[in-house]
């Protein structure tokens, strides 16, 4: 059975429909950071069970990224042959006063 998971996000810069950019990194899966344009999600397949940490970053359209990522905390758990996913943590690490 498929485990899937999809995590959606987005920048707040609405000048700029279609033109944000982003990358993210899965700590404990990912080595590198992953471009993926404009596209404003991503979907992970069959995480083994463990504790992730899921980070993003996005650019405004003038191509200026954020230095700090938005995390998210993901813990995949199996438990009777299913896999249960419990996400806490969801910070925003940009400094206050600082724009995307």
């Amino acid at each position: 059975l498929d485990k899937k998971i999809e995590i959606q996000f987005s920048a707040l810069d609405f000048g700029a429909k279609g033109r944000n950019q982003y990358k993210f990194l899965l700590e404990n899966h990912d080595e590198n950071w992953n471009y993926i344009g404009n596209r404003r999600f991503v979907i992970f397949n069959n995480l083994r069970p463990g504790e992730y940490l899921f980070h993003v970053k996005s650019s405004n359209r003038h191509n200026n990224w954020n230095e700090e990522a938005a995390t998210l905390k993901i813990i995949v758990k199996h438990a009777n042959e299913n896999i249960f996913l419990n996400i806490t943590n969801w910070q925003n690490n940009t400094p206050s006063g600082q724009q995307a």
